[in-house]
């Protein structure tokens, strides 16, 4: 009787799972529409005083997604009075709707890691192309660049079915 051979196994390819990389973290968002004057304009004074009035702690250690929901002008000293108050409970301020900090933790935490891994010298890598958790389209690009010229060759899809991006010569 044959043996039976995990010919992918076999074959040297490695099968990379961008989804390892979405990092453990949680983003709170913080609309500044709930604090317009008649849902239009950002005011100096009433800004001032739900600043100080506000519970910070809520927001401590935490990933904080800041943006306004309307298309209000809200002036760049708000977000610079913002920060300072959330840096106060240790808080990273983006600017932006949650998704896109999302996104933008995502990419670090890919080149961050990528980058420190010599696993990816010289090597064959499939990247696999389904996924069941959030994985932005800019780490697709994000990984292109940071395996040309370091990987042997870069293939999208299934081991049985795949896509080639490039191959080193």
């Amino acid at each position: 009787m044959d043996e039976i051979r995990n010919k992918v196994a076999d074959s040297g390819l490695l099968a990379l799972d961008l989804e390892r990389y979405t990092p453990p973290t949680q983003i709170v968002d913080f609309d500044l529409a709930m604090w317009l004057d008649n849902g239009l304009v950002l005011r100096e004074a009433p800004f001032k005083e739900q600043l100080k009035s506000t519970n910070w702690s809520q927001f401590q250690g935490k990933n904080v997604a800041v943006f306004c929901s309307t298309d209000a002008i809200v002036p760049a000293w708000a977000y610079m009075w913002l920060s300072r108050d959330l840096a106060a409970v240790e808080a990273r301020v983006f600017l932006g709707k949650p998704q896109d900090v999302a996104a933008r933790l995502f990419l670090d935490a890919l080149e961050s890691k990528v980058i420190q891994d010599p696993t990816f010298d010289d090597a064959r890598v499939i990247v696999k192309g389904c996924s069941t958790q959030f994985v932005p389209l800019e780490a697709y690009v994000l990984l292109t660049r940071l395996l040309l010229g370091r990987a042997k060759s870069l293939m999208f899809g299934e081991p049985c079915s795949t896509v080639p991006v490039f191959k080193q010569s």
